[in-house]
């Protein structure tokens, strides 16, 4: 199923749905057969990616601050588990595939996400009870996370949608889903506010909206020992991204390092995930001893190089954000045409790197059709941005000559808005 039509299951489905949820009612959730917990006990889902995740930080850290004996168990991609390998404020990071738990079979999309969240509870979650599950992704339509709130046994399930279409297409079998919630807030802006604000519902107090990691100081000194012997200014590349339309050409990344290295000295840290580590070692090899690549080191190491960049330059994707939580300034490709609408999916409203400099170079629209946003499935207007401006407005970036928006803001700027957009859907769910 392509991107462009995975929110939007069979007809069958959707006919499925409303019987298989109230027979999902009548049997009751699962009930705490497993291990006995004495303390507070705390879900909290986010897999939609390594962005999402990273910007679930200040969700993790409020539970912890306000339940500092409860037991949290993160659920996030397996991919993404390293990440968490010495976070403090979880005490369990459960590692989930998405493709094996809950890809979608034709005409049966929900009773295999349904059957397969209750399996999943079951064999590694230990079928535990919970008292509270938060699925911290906004779109509660893809993997069946409402399933795993509802099969949690917890009193307390909510999450937090987008307000805009634009931004969360909400077809019949999403909006069943979210009736398995006791809460659902609606918002709207940046990404980072629905962990901030689904903090503030559940817990009393400040809520930080500030991001941090936990790079080791071995890996820390990993990365010194890798840097070691330049002084030149290290540029972060990420390479990767998983929206086909936002990815720029390898080819432009090579002519790009190679134009900026004749006007400057740097090096060049390629980034991306362990699937693209052949794309990007052809890369750092193109652009010469100047590179290098990450991406079959351990997530950890690199972020104790990104310690140490200049700035980020790449694709609006997972890697961004890392870079941005390790306080990197970030020069961003984006898709989104010159002119187009602030509220498109693609607009770098909604995720911006928060709390940098950051900067978005944009294409003109590459067709009449995109004019309001990139249609394509492929990179096309993407493609505007070339390598020379691209190698020019990064040299200027980094001699900090452009005036750069600024993604810090505090918890208490992070207003709801008036208005349905801003209101907590607060149901009332079964027991």
């Amino acid at each position: 199923m392509s991107r462009k039509h995975q929110y939007l299951p069979e007809m069958s489905d959707r006919r499925l749905l409303p019987p298989m949820l109230r027979l999902v009612r009548r049997a009751g959730r699962v009930s705490g057969q497993g291990e006995a917990i004495s303390s507070p006990s705390i879900l909290i889902i986010s897999v939609e990616g390594l962005g999402d995740t990273i910007l679930t930080v200040p969700l993790l850290r409020a539970a912890r601050r306000a339940c500092p004996g409860a037991r949290i168990t993160l659920v996030t991609a397996s991919g993404s588990v390293a990440l968490f390998r010495h976070c403090p404020y979880v005490d369990e990071v459960v590692g989930m595939d998405r493709a094996a738990c809950f890809r979608p079979l034709p005409r049966v999309f929900s009773v295999v996400r349904l059957l397969r969240a209750a399996r999943f509870v079951r064999t590694e979650l230990g079928n535990r009870h919970f008292d509270i599950a938060i699925n911290a992704d906004p779109w509660t339509n893809v993997v069946g996370a409402a399933f795993l709130a509802w099969y949690s046994g917890a009193a307390q399930r909510i999450c937090a949608i987008p307000a805009s279409p634009a931004v969360s297409p909400r077809c019949a079998v999403n909006r069943a889903e979210e009736e398995l919630y006791s809460t659902v807030l609606t918002l709207d802006g940046h990404r980072i506010r629905y962990s901030v604000e689904m903090a503030r519902h559940l817990w009393s107090g400040e809520v930080s909206a500030d991001l941090e990691l936990w790079p080791s100081a071995d890996d820390e000194a990993w990365a010194l020992e890798r840097l070691a012997g330049s002084g030149e200014p290290l540029i972060a590349l990420g390479i990767g991204g998983s929206v086909p339309k936002r990815i720029w050409p390898a080819a432009a990344f090579v002519a790009m390092a190679r134009e900026l290295a004749e006007r400057m000295p740097c090096r060049f840290a390629v980034l991306g995930s362990p699937q693209e580590a052949a794309k990007a070692e052809g890369i750092a090899a193109a652009i010469g001893a100047r590179a290098f690549s990450l991406c079959r080191e351990d997530v950890n190491r690199s972020l104790a190089v990104l310690g140490h960049a200049h700035a980020y330059f790449g694709n609006d994707t997972g890697s961004m954000h890392l870079a941005a939580a390790r306080g990197v300034a970030c020069l961003v490709t984006s898709c989104h045409p010159r002119g187009a609408p602030s509220g498109h999916l693609n607009a770098e409203q909604t995720y911006h790197p928060w709390n940098v400099r950051y900067r978005y170079l944009r294409p003109a629209a590459a067709s009449e059709a995109c004019r309001a946003g990139c249609v394509a499935e492929a990179p096309h207007c993407i493609l505007g941005i070339g390598p020379a401006e691209a190698a020019g407005e990064l040299a200027a970036f980094l001699s900090a000559k452009h005036d750069l928006v600024v993604g810090r803001k505090t918890a208490d700027e992070i207003e709801v808005s008036p208005g349905p957009a801003g209101q907590a859907d607060a149901r009332l769910g079964e027991g």
